[in-house]
C-alpha cells in the first residue's frame, strides 16, 4: 500500500512539473482590475516616469470606450511626441528557456478616438496614429534584453486575436508589453495600442512548428460594435433633447454605460447619493430595456431606502450598508457590458436609425 501511494505520489508530482515546465500562467493575463487612469493592473508594474510613462486601465479615459474582449477591462498604452512611450512588466512564474520555442496570443485594436494632453504643447490633441507592440524577455525590471515579438503597425479600431512564437536566444524571467512607434520614424508621435486577454505561454510541439510558423491574425469583433461606439460619441446633451420627447433608447443605453462606469468608480450608494432622482429613473429605464434582472433589483431597492422619509427597519439599514456587496454580487450573475452588446446586436437597425435622426 505504501509503494502504491509512494507511486501515485511520484506521478502526480511529475505531472505536475512537466505542466508547469511545458505552460506559464500570467497573472491577470486579460488586465482586469478599477478602470482607471496613469496606474498599471494588478500584476503588472510600468517601467519609467511614474509621472509621465503610466498606462491606463480601460474603457473609460481619455474618450476611449471599445468594448473588452474579456471581463471587464483592458490596458491601454501609448508613445509620446516627446519621445516617451509606455509599458509594463511582469515576473514569470518560471523562466523564458533558451532554444524553446513558446505559442501565445494576444488581443490588440487601437482607439481612434482617443484625447490626450500634448507633452509638448500642454493642448489636448489626438493620440491616434497606429503603433507597435513589442514584447521583451528580460532578467531585470524594465532592463532591455531581447525583442521576443515586434507585432505589425496595429491601425484597427476593432479586436484582433494575434498568435505567434517566441523564440528566446537566452533565458529571461521576465516578459515586458512595450508601446512602441512605427519605426524607422524620424519624429516622434502621439498614439495608442490596446491590449486584452493574454494566453497561457506554452511550449509549442514539433506538430504545431511544422504545421504554421509564422504570425496568424484572428478578427474579433460583435455585429452591434460600431452602433455602440456611436452612441457612445454622440453628445449625452443632443441625445437627451431629442429623448425629452421621443424617449429614444440609445439615450438609455448610454446612460447605463456610464452608470456602469460610475458604479465602478465610485459604488452605488455614493452614485445615488451624487445624482438626483430623475437620473436613477433614466438608469432604471435603461437596465430594463436591457432586460437585467439582479443589478437592477439592487439599484431600485437602494435608491428606494435612501429616498424614503419613514423610519427604517433593521433589516432595511443593514441592506443599505450593504448595497455595494449586494451589486458586486449581482455582477457576477450579470454583465452590464454582455446585457449592452446583446441587446445593441439584436436591435442594430432601429438604433442605427436613431442614431441617424440625430445627426
Amino acid at each position: 500500500m505504501k509503494a502504491l501511494f509512494k507511486l501515485l505520489f511520484l506521478f502526480a508530482f511529475n505531472f505536475t512539473f512537466v505542466y508547469s515546465q511545458d505552460v506559464i500562467e500570467l497573472e491577470n493575463p486579460s488586465f482586469e482590475g478599477l478602470a482607471r487612469c496613469c496606474k498599471s493592473p494588478s500584476g503588472w508594474e510600468s517601467c519609467g516616469d511614474p509621472n509621465l510613462n503610466s498606462p491606463d486601465v480601460q474603457p473609460g479615459h481619455f474618450n476611449v470606450w471599445l468594448l473588452p474582449v474579456e471581463g471587464g477591462t483592458y490596458l491601454g498604452m501609448v508613445t509620446r511626441s516627446i519621445d516617451s512611450w509606455e509599458s509594463v512588466y511582469q515576473v514569470l512564474s518560471s523562466p523564458l528557456q533558451k532554444g524553446k520555442t513558446y505559442a501565445f496570443s494576444i488581443y490588440l485594436a487601437k482607439s481612434d478616438q482617443m484625447i490626450s494632453q500634448d507633452r509638448r504643447t500642454d493642448k489636448d490633441v489626438k493620440f491616434t496614429t497606429p503603433i507597435r507592440l513589442r514584447i521583451w524577455g528580460e532578467k531585470h525590471e524594465c532592463e532591455t534584453g531581447e525583442i521576443l515579438f515586434n507585432s505589425p503597425v496595429i491601425d484597427h479600431a476593432f479586436w484582433k486575436k494575434y498568435e505567434f512564437f517566441l523564440k528566446p536566444t537566452e533565458n529571461w524571467k521576465i516578459i515586458r508589453l512595450e508601446a512602441y512607434y512605427d519605426t524607422p520614424t524620424d519624429t516622434p508621435y502621439n498614439g495608442n495600442i490596446l491590449l486584452d486577454n493574454c494566453s497561457d505561454i506554452v511550449i509549442a510541439d514539433e506538430l504545431v512548428l511544422n504545421r504554421n510558423d509564422s504570425l496568424k491574425v484572428t478578427v474579433e469583433t460583435f455585429i452591434g460594435q460600431e452602433t455602440f461606439n456611436n452612441i457612445r460619441a454622440v453628445p449625452i446633451e443632443k441625445m437627451k433633447i431629442e429623448s425629452d420627447s421621443e424617449k429614444l433608447n440609445i439615450f438609455y443605453l448610454r446612460k447605463v454605460w456610464e452608470f456602469s462606469i460610475d458604479v465602478k468608480r465610485a459604488g452605488l450608494k455614493q452614485y445615488i447619493y451624487k445624482y438626483p432622482h430623475s437620473e436613477i429613473d433614466d438608469i432604471i429605464i435603461g437596465l430594463k430595456l436591457i432586460q437585467s434582472k439582479y443589478l437592477i433589483e439592487v439599484l431600485v431597492k437602494t435608491n428606494q431606502l435612501y429616498n424614503a422619509s419613514y423610519k427604517h427597519t433593521e433589516e432595511e439599514i443593514s441592506y443599505y450598508k450593504n448595497s455595494d456587496s449586494f451589486y458586486q454580487n449581482a455582477l457576477k450573475e450579470e454583465n452590464v457590458l454582455d446585457l449592452l452588446t446583446e441587446y445593441i446586436a439584436e436591435n442594430k437597425t432601429e438604433l442605427d436609425k436613431e442614431l441617424l435622426n440625430i445627426q
